[in-house]
């Protein structure tokens, strides 16, 4: 309980450091904000074998696919090319997860960071996000749900793009690698791997 207060304070901190220059930002007439919000597929990896699988059970699955997620992102301009972003996003897998019959396991991340993007002939504008942040994992087995020392310190890289649709309308798209630093000790087992896939759409606003 207390290390998952731990990272609580810790967002509540990244987000409180972000209202702080957004008000500063606000003040010298800083470019633009943004919202973005979609579906999100997710790749989860155990680095080490002894964290996969059960006994009896045939061999066991370091990888399991989470197809069914979702994200919302804010991104606050403080400068022509750089944002300050927050982002919460959640998937579910269902039975069986990481090969282990009657185990289905939802994984919910959130956090914020720094946002670096500059646009291309007018048309698209690339971008790369590094965000920092908690990682929770719930799991349900066999009609049981409990997650020991489930919640870990969270590291994410993304990279992507931005296509304007129509006005302030566009379409995002991103992937990226994130390490969730789960304990040794806990349920999970150790540090989690996870590619992610994100595509949503995004509402851009002018200064």
């Amino acid at each position: 309980m207390k290390q998952s207060t731990n990272y609580v304070w810790l967002t509540v901190l990244a987000l409180g450091m972000t209202v702080v220059v957004s008000s500063t930002a606000r003040a010298q007439g800083m470019p633009k904000m943004d919202i973005s919000g979609g579906y999100q597929f997710q790749r989860l990896s155990l680095p080490s074998a002894s964290q996969c699988g059960v006994p009896n059970q045939g061999p066991p699955s370091c990888t399991t696919s989470a197809a069914g997620g979702w994200y919302v992102d804010f991104g606050y301009g403080v400068h022509p090319n750089i944002s300050i972003v927050g982002q919460v996003d959640g998937s579910h897998k269902g039975d069986p997860a990481f090969s282990q019959t009657g185990l289905s396991i939802n994984n919910v991340n959130y956090g914020a960071g720094v946002r670096y993007s500059r646009k291309v002939n007018d048309k698209v504008t690339p971008f790369g996000q590094l965000i920092l942040g908690g990682s929770h994992i719930s799991a349900t087995q066999n009609g049981a749900s409990d997650c020991e020392k489930c919640n870990a310190f969270m590291l994410d890289i993304d990279g992507g793009v931005i296509t304007p649709v129509s006005g302030p309308w566009g379409a995002q798209v991103a992937i990226g690698y994130r390490r969730a630093f789960f304990s040794d000790t806990s349920d999970v087992g150790g540090g989690m791997n996870i590619f992610r896939f994100t595509a949503g759409i995004v509402y851009t606003i002018s200064q």
